[in-house]
């Protein structure tokens, strides 16, 4: 078979399901790995991504500098829809004052009006930095260091403390001490590999410090102990966790006691008092990596005293680099350089900084009740069959089965309709005059509401994600499914297609999303959305551990991409149960052979991509979705209701012999 120059047809994830929505990548160079060439037509029972795909397969061009093209999930530019609202909104007039339309345009103006390189360092920057140099005690320096964060809300707090979810109630937020997975700018997942970040971490902590007047010799020292500190820090970080597909089982409740135990370094109420953090009747705390936060507490002596001052002012620069960067000639070279017009990089700020004010305009254009209604329809259609599927499914108890249903039953939904514009009143006070201060006072309105919103119970209802991210997710603290406004784009969703089109674009990412609840990871989360793994009893849990490791054998043994490389069944598992599941369900919902077809092929239709042959690899080695050719054409070999729609027999290449195949439910 002749042999041709191309790029390799299969697809990494567009869209990361559960996951952060993932765009097209600039490639770095410009491989190509030569495959053979097709010839004659393809038939839905040999391969039947590439009989509903071929063709634009066979003819996309990649754009310069990208190594995927797609024609399914992202074939609608979102950037470009939430740009050109940005667009009308600056060229227009009238706004109110605090509205949305208002913050937007006038930060637009107030972004072009800023001079960057002739302003001077700001005041407020300039006073940061001179009472970080002017410290005399570690005490001193950790107060100062919460009290920057709030002033400026920065995300450079040396503390690793933030607000996240209570993970055995998901009722409420907690404390908790997060497990970091870099620090002072070095990876440390990265340094496993290669310790040029460290050495980045070194460089740049000397030229600050040279900048702030320390000769060459004591800089470069300061840089050296600031790379120690990075590595004593991840020799006692437990660095499982950064591959653990399920982060929350490292999580933990401590008393304030074991907390003192651990910060033996820090006066904690003083340090998240000057956040704006009172402790009075908080006795837990979460935390998920004990040793490594005691590592960064032993950090903070006073022996230590002139390397942390510089790494606090190391990260107070590079936080509000572009207001610094072009007055100091050592850190001059970090500025960013770009090439685009001044309006066009104000409408990237814009689009950068102002995503929760360009978000419900968004969904304003692009989404409608119409909308709504018919996706809360096919949202109820895939539940109700998934509440048969479960119901039938006896090789589990009755009793968990129950539990399943109401953990099913308790799902609810986070649509467009969930999206709503702020109080024009609580953003009257913004200063426009300064691009400096207004993006610190919009950034610390941010920051007050979450710590407002840190005592009160849990919104489950409130989006966690914006609606012009194309994306759809499941939350199992919550036990709610996501499905945004950028998502119900054509193909996989249009008003005016028919009902099984949608439902194998937008419909299967539904039940995908549902099927979660219920995946290898997400089923260890109780039916209030609690994780406790125990609320499924040992027999059924060895049963279900069972049926996974056939389900990592079905991947890893039927399928190869270039004959060579093998998905990783235990690194997809979850995703991959999430497809079977998804199918499962909304294979019962057609009644006719032709509306299967129709659900079938557009289900294959929004996983077509063209990808360059390096960019697979790495999809292959470190992604948890398995490749789109395998999602689609792995997914439907197993399905006998596919069979029984094209005619697949023995001998076909969709083929799998009965044996071997796999169920989600069956």
């Amino acid at each position: 078979m002749k042999k041709r120059k191309a790029a390799a047809v299969f697809c990494a994830a567009v869209l990361l399901f559960t996951g952060c929505s993932g765009g097209a990548d600039t490639v770095s160079d410009g491989t190509e790995e030569t495959v053979p060439e097709e010839s004659g037509p393809v038939r839905a029972q040999d391969d039947f991504y590439r009989y509903v795909n071929g063709e634009y397969l066979e003819n996309a061009e990649f754009e310069y500098g990208y190594q995927a093209t797609a024609s399914g999930l992202n074939a609608v530019d979102v950037g470009e829809q939430v740009e050109d609202i940005v667009r009308e909104i600056v060229a227009g007039s009238g706004y109110a004052e605090g509205t949305e339309e208002y913050i937007i345009q006038n930060a637009y103006n107030s972004y072009l009006a800023y001079d960057f390189e002739n302003a001077g360092v700001p005041q407020q920057l300039q006073q940061a930095m001179d009472d970080i140099m002017a410290v005399q005690s570690v005490d001193e320096l950790l107060i100062l260091d919460s009290t920057l964060n709030f002033e400026l809300a920065g995300r450079f707090n040396l503390v690793p403390v933030t607000f996240d979810t209570n993970y055995f109630d998901s009722t409420e937020e907690c404390l908790t001490f997060t497990q970091l997975s870099s620090l002072f700018g070095a990876d440390f997942t990265a340094l496993e590999d290669s310790y040029d970040s460290l050495d980045d971490v070194k460089t740049f902590t000397s030229i600050v410090m040279q900048s702030m007047g320390c000769s060459r010799e004591d800089a470069d020292e300061l840089g050296q102990q600031a790379g120690y500190m990075v590595m004593e820090v991840y020799n006692h970080t437990d660095t499982e966790q950064f591959d653990a597909l399920m982060h929350e089982e490292y999580f933990q409740l401590y008393t304030r006691e074991q907390i003192d135990e651990i910060l033996t370094n820090v006066d904690l109420d003083a340090y998240l008092m000057a956040y704006g953090i009172d402790l009075t009747g908080i006795d837990e705390f979460g935390i998920f990596d004990p040793e490594q936060l005691q590592s960064i507490n032993d950090m903070f002596t006073d022996e230590n005293l002139d390397v942390l001052k510089a790494i606090e002012l190391s990260n107070l620069i590079q936080d509000y680099g572009q207001f610094i960067y072009p007055y100091y000639d050592q850190l001059r070279q970090y500025s960013s350089t770009s090439y685009d017009t001044a309006e066009d990089q104000a409408i990237n700020v814009v689009i950068n900084e102002l995503a929760a004010e360009t978000d419900p305009i968004y969904v304003e254009q692009y989404y409608t009740e119409e909308m709504d209604d018919a996706l809360v329809s096919m949202c109820d259609d895939i539940r109700d069959e998934y509440r048969e599927m479960i119901s039938e499914a006896e090789w589990l108890s009755e009793d968990t089965r129950a539990g399943l249903i109401e953990k099913l039953d308790n799902i609810i939904y986070i649509t467009g309709a969930s999206s709503h514009r702020h109080d024009p009143s609580e953003y009257r006070d913004l200063t426009y005059d300064d691009y400096f201060r207004f993006i610190v006072d919009y950034r610390c309105m941010g920051l007050m509401e979450s710590l407002s919103g840190f005592t009160q119970p849990v919104d489950r209802s409130a989006p966690g994600m914006a609606m012009q991210t194309l994306n759809a997710c499941y939350d199992p603290s919550s036990n709610s499914i996501t499905i945004t406004v950028a998502i119900m784009n054509a193909p996989q969703f249009d008003l005016d297609q028919d009902y099984y089109a949608n439902l194998g674009g937008l419909g299967m990412v539904i039940a995908h999303e549902m099927g979660h609840a219920f995946d290898s990871n997400c089923i260890n989360y109780d039916q209030n959305g609690a994780y406790n793994p125990s609320w499924v009893s040992d027999a059924d849990r060895q049963t279900l551990i069972d049926r996974n490791q056939q389900a990592v054998s079905y991947f890893e043994d039927n399928f190869t991409m270039f004959g060579v490389y093998h998905v990783d069944g235990e690194q997809t598992l979850g995703e991959n149960y999430a497809d079977l599941g998804g199918m499962e369900c909304i294979s019962r919902i057609p009644e006719t052979n032709e509306e299967r077809m129709i659900m079938y092929e557009s289900f294959a239709a929004i996983w077509c991509q063209k990808i360059l042959d390096t960019a697979f690899i790495n999809q292959i080695a470190t992604d948890v979705h398995s490749p789109s050719y395998i999602r689609v054409n792995a997914i439907l070999s197993t399905l006998d209701l596919f069979y029984e729609t094209y005619g697949v027999t023995e001998g076909d290449g969709m083929y799998i012999p009965p044996e071997n195949r796999i169920s989600r439910w069956y």
